[in-house]
């Protein structure tokens, strides 16, 4: 599987499309107190099961013991503040769910031997934290691949 391979490049990728908000690998309860973070492989929803999916399957390409591998990530953008109106939280987290969705190359750096990674279904939450108002927008990249080896 590259799956470990695919978030070191998407955290590195975000990194680079949200600066100077931070991105995390999985849940950051360091990053709670910011006013604005992105998670890779988290919802950040604790009674969340599956932020990451993989499912592994004979190929129909090549020759015997090829494997597809198809993946869901999901991950999340975050924006807070206790002074900020939910129209600027919107406005900030989707920005950054936005960038991270356009820094997605389609064969993520190289990583895929086909060009089929996506982001798909932004979806957004919003209530009010310790830090005043926050708004949550989780999105989900998805790709395939073929385990050639």
């Amino acid at each position: 599987m590259i799956l470990n391979d695919v978030i070191g490049y998407l955290v590195s990728t975000f990194t680079a499309a949200v600066s100077p908000a931070p991105v995390g690998d999985g849940p950051q309860a360091s990053l709670i107190n910011r006013d604005a973070w992105v998670l890779v492989g988290s919802s950040g929803d604790d009674d969340r099961s599956e932020d990451l999916s993989v499912t592994l399957t004979p190929s129909t390409l090549g020759p015997g013991g090829w494997m597809d591998e198809e993946a869901e990530i999901v991950c999340s953008s975050w924006a807070q503040s206790g002074s900020g109106t939910f129209t600027a939280l919107r406005a900030a987290a989707f920005a950054n769910a936005a960038a991270c969705s356009t820094a997605v190359a389609r064969n993520l750096g190289g990583l895929l031997n086909a060009p089929t990674a996506h982001v798909s279904e932004l979806r957004g939450m919003q209530g009010i934290s310790d830090q005043g108002g926050l708004v949550v927008v989780n999105f989900t990249v998805s790709y395939s691949h073929v385990i050639t080896t």
